[in-house]
């Protein structure tokens, strides 16, 4: 038996779609939806990173100025330093500090109560408020390592040993030079 063929006004043969192409691709739209969700989970969030990165950009620009510095040094030669740091540096929040004092008396005895209160104070629109930072505190650079070709050359190397201890501070001890 001959199935009816729909033929349309200009005379071509209509073609219904074929159910098994429909979902195959009702599949494999419900795929990659799928797939771009666990993506998402699967990478780190950018409140994980973030104070790692800049705690590696603020070392890694240090170490770039210093090496320009050192390398205008007379008789440096090239020059590569490296940079270690303690911790990841510091926001310091606004807090809005309440002390309470309250006095009971228990028949001649005064006795005196102090509470004391802080909170975080936050601001910014809606619920994204974020703490209020006052401060920000860069990472304390706990030691410096500087390689340069001049070294060799005992005024050298105290020029550069100088120009270190002098722009960061830090402990003798915690600065080598060599070459």
């Amino acid at each position: 038996m001959l199935s009816k063929r729909e033929i349309s006004e200009d005379g071509y043969e209509k073609k219904k779609p074929n159910k098994v192409l429909i979902i195959i691709i009702i599949l494999a739209v419900v795929i990659l939806a799928l797939s771009s969700f666990f993506e998402a989970d699967n990478t780190p969030s950018k409140e994980n990173t973030s104070d790692a990165d800049t705690v590696e950009k603020f070392a890694r620009e240090q170490e770039r100025r210093l090496e320009m510095i050192l390398k205008k040094i007379n008789g440096a030669g090239d020059v590569s330093v490296f940079i270690s740091v303690d911790n990841g540096g510091e926001k310091v929040l606004a807090r809005d500090n309440k002390n309470k004092l309250s006095e009971e008396t228990n028949g001649s005895e005064l006795s005196k109560n102090e509470e004391y209160e802080s909170q975080i104070v936050k601001g910014g629109k809606g619920s994204g408020e974020e703490p209020y930072v006052v401060e920000e505190r860069t990472p304390e650079i706990s030691g410096v390592l500087v390689v340069a070709e001049g070294a060799s050359s005992e005024k050298v190397r105290l020029e550069i040993y100088d120009a270190v201890k002098a722009v960061f501070g830090i402990a003798p001890h915690r600065i080598k030079i060599t070459y």
